[in-house]
């Protein structure tokens, strides 16, 4: 499968897209779930390559038009759900959640910055 050429960052800039982050993204979901007895073994399952090629062509279609970030960790998602690794995508799915929460907390040092500078002219802070 062609892989393409550029992914859309989550701060909106535009950088060459690298298929092993999808693949090293799925390979430590399943890795995670890897000691759970309820699942199948590894050899009746879909391989790791299999499931990226899937991704990148929920995410990208037929026509390998621009993407996001997090229109790839859907196409993840649903590549995992089409495969009935139902386990690593609610994995997935949970460690997007952290991820996202860990985001939400983190303060740029633009925005600590734009803080401190307007603490210097109000008296009482933001």
């Amino acid at each position: 499968m062609h892989s393409p050429a550029t992914i859309q960052k989550r701060e909106g800039e535009i950088a060459p897209f690298d298929r092993s982050k999808v693949e090293l993204a799925i390979r430590k979901c399943l890795d995670a779930i890897a000691d759970d007895p309820l699942l199948p073994p590894l050899w009746n399952r879909p391989s790791v390559a299999d499931l990226a090629d899937r991704a990148i062509q929920i995410a990208y279609g037929r026509d390998g038009s621009q993407t996001t970030v997090e229109r790839m960790q859907d196409a993840v998602e649903s590549a995992l759900m089409a495969a009935c690794e139902h386990t690593a995508a609610r994995s997935y799915i949970l460690y997007r959640e952290q991820r996202a929460a860990a985001r939400a907390d983190f303060i740029s040092p633009d925005v600590r910055a734009a803080f401190a500078e307007s603490a210097r002219h109000f008296g009482t802070p933001l």
